[in-house]
């Protein structure tokens, strides 16, 4: 049911030519939450194939707020991305609170 909740979300509305972004997106953070180790948003586009990006960079922002959002992620830290466009900024680092409610999510 948390799945349609979450269609709803901004974020959703980020498709590209090759394919739908934001199903890619939520079973990426849903894998990683529920591992219950930390994990950034590098660890999240590492699970993405390379050709399917969001709309616009600010999804990425909307995606981990509505898992926060939802209590189904907490933010733990922070490190320096790994990404080469991000030259070492600052990123949230994140954690799964309780993995049963992920798998219904993604």
């Amino acid at each position: 049911m948390e799945q349609l909740e979450l269609i709803q979300a901004p974020y959703y509305k980020a498709t590209t030519p090759t394919g739908e972004w934001t199903p890619h997106a939520d079973r990426a953070i849903a894998t990683l939450a529920n591992t219950g180790r930390p994990f950034t948003n590098d660890d999240v586009r590492a699970l993405i194939p390379d050709h399917i990006t969001p709309h616009h960079p600010n999804a990425w922002g909307s995606l981990f707020s509505v898992w926060a959002g939802r209590g189904l992620i907490k933010m733990v830290g922070v490190r320096n991305s790994r990404q080469k466009s991000r030259h070492s900024g600052l990123q949230r680092v994140w954690q799964g609170t309780t993995p049963k409610n992920h798998q219904e999510a993604a």
